[in-house]
């Protein structure tokens, strides 16, 4: 289909649509007549074709609204592709009908590339190393177009690097005298839709807003109670979520520069959170063994249950929008479908077991959105590479690569050819123990896939 028949019906689509909503519908008309005549006390006194008429007449006007929102939303990224390939000079119609094509299979959730089994890291590793850095690295964040990383520290300081330049550009430290700086550990990171923003959050329980070109604050978000733990952006958009000790979530946004709503369900401090394109919201409660998948619009939560041997569910990421990845501090990895209020996968002792005999906590998890390959951090000295089975319901490590300390947080670049780690002498939650041989540094890895 041309781009340019994919606009006629677009328009024809929103023409009947608009015809079909000012036009009477005889039936419904008649019956909403009837139903004024009457007398109605309760469900039960209607038939079952009088109810489902009133089911119908009910959601009419909320299906036709998100018709008319998906149409606009259509035609508005038909024109921002189309802006944007002839900004880079393209414009050649199948290109732009290409991007159509996987911008509409990412959010549907049928875009599952197969790339674990190809996968490989690079000869040459970067490693960032801030000056007197002598705290742990607690979390990392990378640019969309791939050349910033930040990353943020026990210590109260925020880095930011260039990837291209090979260097510290930014330092974001703890000033008493102007109070624009975080009061305490820095636990969270994260960067908005178009790279304009960067945001942080940590003990002192306030999000800071930056402006991430300068790192100039914009604006300070107040309202949890206790430490904020994770901070994520709906993927594009300034839509943020964050989740704090305090066991509760909460949805701002960064274009009104302002709190949307607070969401509650978790018993134990709230250890993660991540989100995709869509407006659900997963997260982790540590020790209350749960795993939720917020449902913002619908203002509704699914639970998933993990085992009473996991001890605390601490990490999860999305793999896609019906699957997703976590780690425990018992060792076990685990993939979950949103089906299923148990794991489809358990992968017990993933990360072994340490000198004490102990199962090696999973501290940190990531995924490369919409394929097969998950990595997971602990303290064992290895970054773990795994591909998940087709079914979902397996898991094989495809190989490590060595890194020395804890690995306190990862993200991958949004090509997924980068994974960004967060590495520290002691465990991003606490000082258990201190691994005296490792460095507090930030890592690129760079990967290779023989086939895309």
């Amino acid at each position: 289909m041309k781009l340019d028949d994919f606009e006629v019906l677009l328009d024809m689509e929103e023409n009947e649509m608009k015809r079909k909503r000012y036009s009477p519908t005889p039936l419904v008309e008649k019956r909403k007549k009837t139903l004024a005549n009457d007398e109605i006390s309760s469900d039960e006194d209607l038939s079952a074709n009088e109810r489902l008429h009133l089911t119908l007449e009910e959601s009419d006007d909320e299906f036709e609204d998100r018709q008319e929102m998906a149409f606009r939303k259509a035609k508005q990224l038909l024109l921002d592709i189309r802006e944007e390939e002839k900004t880079e000079g393209g414009g050649d119609e199948d290109a732009v009908a290409h991007r159509l094509k996987e911008e509409a299979l990412s959010h549907v959730a049928t875009l599952h590339r197969r790339v674990a089994k190809s996968a490989k890291t690079a000869d040459s590793v970067v490693i960032y190393r801030a000056h007197s850095c002598r705290f742990s690295i607690v979390a990392v964040a990378i640019s969309h177009d791939t050349r910033y990383i930040c990353s943020c520290s026990k210590d109260a300081t925020v880095v930011k690097y260039d990837v291209e330049e090979g260097k510290k550009v930014a330092t974001l430290k703890y000033d008493k005298k102007n109070g624009k700086s975080h009061k305490g550990q820095i636990l969270a990171l994260a960067i908005s839709g178009g790279d304009r923003f960067l945001v942080s959050g940590g003990v002192d329980a306030t999000i800071r807003v930056w402006n991430f070109t300068n790192l100039e604050l914009v604006k300070e978000f107040t309202g949890h109670k206790n430490a904020i733990t994770g901070l994520a952006f709906r993927l594009g958009t300034q839509q943020l979520f964050s989740c704090s000790r305090d066991r509760s979530v909460k949805a701002w946004d960064l274009d009104q520069m302002g709190y949307v709503d607070t969401m509650f369900g978790h018993v134990d401090a709230v250890a993660d959170i991540d989100v995709l394109s869509r407006e659900r919201v997963l997260t982790c409660g540590g020790q209350d063994r749960t795993l939720r998948l917020w449902k913002v619009a619908e203002e509704s939560q699914l639970v998933f249950n993990g085992f009473a041997s996991s001890i605390s569910i601490d990490c999860v990421a999305f793999i896609n929008d019906e699957h997703f990845v976590s780690g425990s501090a018992d060792g076990s990895l685990c993939i979950w479908s949103i089906f299923k209020k148990k794991p489809v996968c358990v992968q017990k002792e993933a990360h072994g077991r340490g000198a004490d005999g102990q199962q090696n906590w999973i501290i940190s998890v990531a995924a490369r959105r919409y394929t097969d390959l998950v990595v997971s951090g602990s303290s064992d000295g290895y970054v773990r590479f795994w591909k998940v089975a087709d079914d979902y319901k397996s898991v094989e490590n495809i190989f490590s690569f060595e890194l020395v300390g804890f690995i306190n947080s990862m993200k991958f670049s949004e090509d997924g050819e980068e994974l960004v780690c967060a590495v520290g002498q002691e465990h991003k939650s606490g000082r258990w123990w201190t691994k005296w041989n490792a460095r507090n540094v930030v890592v690129l890895i760079p990967l290779e896939y023989a086939e895309q």
